[in-house]
Parts: structure tokens; sequence; C-alpha cells
């Protein structure tokens, strides 16, 4: 196949374990996409199981359809080896395991799989893009096992964003190693809910996991080498309250690693009881973000707003936020800081007279109010849009201007991703009005072969994806 063919996937169901090893060049990349008004579906349920897609290639845009693993299975009463697909356990296999350099993977659908992406160390300078990634992993003895993401990284930089990642059984998205590198990621735009909910409920053989129990939207940390040039700018992650998140809403940093440079600008941070962790960088920039964290209902004293060490607080920047605190103890211990020798359990007033920061920052008791609605379109094709809308006044419904993203006279559907397959919630022909969207749609597509159906995020916080037709 030569530089600059496109490929493309006519509607059906492939089954098997794919390689591809298709090679372009910077300038003229191979395009796989899906045919226009097709759905076509790689499915990783084969004998033996396998990983889905292994890209060993170069240079090759995937764009549009959807990948998969049918393979029923989602509930172990013992504890399974969930990196390795097939096996005594018949383990599923990861979604897109990804080893090539400069490499996009573009508006397709992961769900249902072992790991949505494996984005690898190979896949210099490549990007996730656009992409909704939900409902991957499996639950046994041990916790919840499957990311909607995981990523590594040395050289270049990987680029992930406006990717919807939710109600995977562990992270939604995780930049993690114990001994490789987690160097050059820039995560924009994203929007992260619920991941963890599928592997806790009544009757999960997880141990000691109770109902309420919920996993980061976000975490990058490293058990080995030193994470850098790490960017998280405007993105949008949501935890219902009341809810008990493992290492943060969003969690930065991993003991006993000291790391380098963190950018966090921008985000919208919302729900459980830990809002943002930024633990042993050198220097971090938390700038115009808005955090809410709330209480759980073990009543720990363990719920904070943000939990912050510093190693050099002259190379920070932290400022310009907003805080919104519903944490126990009425604001006394809502920041733990610490400046790698000591840590304090301390207010805002004395957050910010110990730490220096946060001189011009807004901090609230209680919740945020209002509606924040978010239309993010879409860079690689027009008329297509993701959308985050969170409702905390209880509203029936939302009107949505989505005059960024699409033209009048374009035909559109939109979706919830919640049931993302199950059809459209509204579909026409744009008249440049904004869109009236009802927010207390509360169907929930359950993972495949699973017990257990996750609730609802909805009417307090949806997300759509707005698709040209």
């Amino acid at each position: 196949m030569k530089p600059g063919a496109t490929i493309w996937l006519r509607g059906g169901t492939y089954r098997g374990g794919f390689v591809s090893n298709l090679r372009g060049s910077a300038s003229a990349p191979i395009i796989v996409r899906q045919y226009p008004g097709e759905r076509a579906i790689l499915d990783g349920n084969v004998t033996p199981a396998a990983n889905v897609l292994v890209v060993q290639g170069s240079d090759t845009w995937y764009w549009g359809f959807e990948v998969t693993h049918s393979n029923p299975i989602r509930v172990y009463n013992h504890a399974t080896n969930p990196d390795t697909p097939g096996g005594p356990d018949n383990m599923l296999g990861t979604g897109l395991n990804v080893f090539g350099p400069r490499t996009k993977f573009i508006n397709l659908t992961v769900h249902d799989v072992a790991t949505g992406f494996g984005f690898w160390q190979g896949a210099i300078d490549s990007e996730v893009y656009g992409c909704i990634v939900y409902n991957n992993g499996i639950v046994d003895t041990q916790r919840g096992h499957g990311h909607g993401l995981y990523i590594q990284n040395q050289t270049g930089t990987k680029l992930i964003e406006d990717v919807i990642s939710f109600n995977n059984f562990s992270t939604g998205m995780k930049a993690y190693t114990e001994g490789g590198y987690i160097v050059g990621i820039n995560f924009k735009g994203i929007i992260s809910f619920n991941n963890g909910s599928t592997g806790a409920y009544s009757g999960t053989p997880a141990f000691n996991t109770p109902e309420f129990f919920r996993v980061s939207n976000l975490f990058v940390g490293s058990k080995g080498n030193s994470a850098d040039r790490i960017s998280i700018t405007g993105s949008h992650l949501y935890h219902q309250s009341g809810t008990l998140v493992n290492l943060s809403n969003m969690g930065l940093g991993y003991q006993p690693v000291a790391h380098k440079s963190v950018v966090v600008k921008d985000n919208y941070i919302m729900g459980g009881h830990q809002g943002l962790t930024v633990e042993r960088w050198d220097a971090a920039t938390v700038t115009g973000n808005t955090i809410f964290a709330t209480s759980d209902p073990t009543g720990s004293t363990d719920e904070y707003v943000a939990v912050v060490e510093t190693r050099n607080p002259a190379a920070s920047v932290w400022n310009n936020n907003t805080y919104y605190d519903e944490t126990e103890g009425n604001g006394q211990y809502s920041f733990w800081y610490g400046t790698f020798t000591q840590w304090f359990e301390t207010s805002f007033a004395n957050w910010k007279s110990r730490s220096g920061f946060d001189g011009n920052t807004s901090y609230r008791r209680g919740r945020p109010q209002g509606m924040k609605v978010v239309v993010l379109p879409n860079k690689y094709e027009a008329g297509r849009a993701n959308i985050a809308v969170y409702n905390w006044d209880g509203a029936a419904t939302a009107d949505i201007d989505v005059s960024s993203a699409i033209a009048v006279g374009q035909a559109y559907e939109l979706r919830n991703v919640q049931h993302l397959l199950s059809g459209p919630v509204l579909s026409g022909v744009y008249d440049g009005s904004p869109l009236r969207v009802r927010l207390d749609d509360t169907q929930v597509t359950r993972p495949t072969g699973h017990v257990f159906t996750p609730a609802s995020t909805s009417p307090e916080f949806s997300a759509f994806v707005l698709i040209p037709k």
C-alpha cells in the first residue's frame, strides 16, 4: 500500500486479532476509514482471544470505525491476569495496542475490551483524537481492571485530544509506568467521567469495594523514572457527589518518585472526595481551574479540594483558580499541603499563607450553581462536536448553541454517549437555533455480558456527541 492511499472499511463485523504494518509517510499518511453511512466493527472475540488491533506500522490514520470484544465474561470470582488475552480465563484483549510512530486514531468508538488503548512508547508523536471510549475492563477478587487509555511516552509528544472516556472498570486515562517513561504527554479538551463505576456494585467480587467507590478520571504517575512535560488543558472531569475516589478525580504524581514539570490549566474538575492531587513536582503551573470536592459516605477525614506537595515552590505558578468545597469539617481541613519534609491539613486561608499560592483565587463553601455547557468542535470532521453539560440546579432541559461546530442546512444526529449506539436523542437539519436537549435521560448501556449497569450521571452531568449526516 503506497503512502497517501485510503482504505475504506465497508459495513459489517470483522472478527479476529488484526495487526497493521501499514506505512505511509509524514506528508502522505495512509488512511483507514469507515465507509460513509455504514458501520464497520472490529471484534476480537475469537479463539484464542486476541488484542483487536495491534498497530506496528507508521504514518497511518485510523478513522471512524468501531472496536470491541464481544466476549461476555466480565466477572471473575478469583484473581486473574488481565494483561494477557485468552488463557485459562479467556480474558478480553486490548482494543488498540499502538506501537507505531506518527499514527492517528480519529473519532473511533472503542468499548467492551480489556483496555481501550494501549498507547506505548514506540508510538512517537502520535495522537488519539475525538474517540469515545467506554465500558472497558473486567472485575475480579482484587478490583476492577481496565482503563480507557493506558499511556507511556519517552520521545516526542503524544496528544490525547477531545476524547470522551467513561464507565471503564478502572481509570478513564492513565499515564503510568514502573520502569519506562511518562514524558511529553498533552491532554486537551478531554471529557472523562464516572470511571470505576462498573466494578463497584452490590455483590461485586472485588474485595472491600463499596458501591460509591470510583477511580481517577485522569491519572499521571511513575514508579521509576520522573514524569515530565505533562500538560492538561481545557478538560472536563466529573464524579458524582458522595463518591470515594482512588487517587483523586485528577491525580498527578505517585510516591516516592520526584517529577519535573506539569501544566494544569483551564480545567473543570468536579466531584469526588478529593478533587486534585499534584504531588512531588519540581515545577507545577496550576491556573484557571475550577475544582469541586465533596464528602464521602464513610465520613473519612481525607476529604480535600486539593492535595499538594511542592518540591520547589519558587518554580511553580498556582493562581486564578476557583474552588467549591462540600467536604466535611466546615472548610477547616480542605487542603493537604506539603513541602517534601512537612505536611499540613489546613483551611483555604492557611493554605494561601503557607504556600504563597492562590492570591487571586476564589473559594466558596457549597456546590456550584447554574449550568455550564461546553461545545468542542471536531477538528477533523466539520459538523461534529463533543458536548458536556454540568446541570447543578437540576434543570429538565438545556438549550445548546452548536453554531461553532455545524453549518446551517447540515443534517445531524445528537447522541447521548451513555447509550451511544441505541440511536439519537435528537435529529434534524440545523437551522441556526440552539438545540433543546433533555437532561433527564437516564438510559445507560450495560457492559457486554456484565451483571451490572452503572447508574446514569444525568441529570447533573451529561455528555453528547453531535454527528453530521
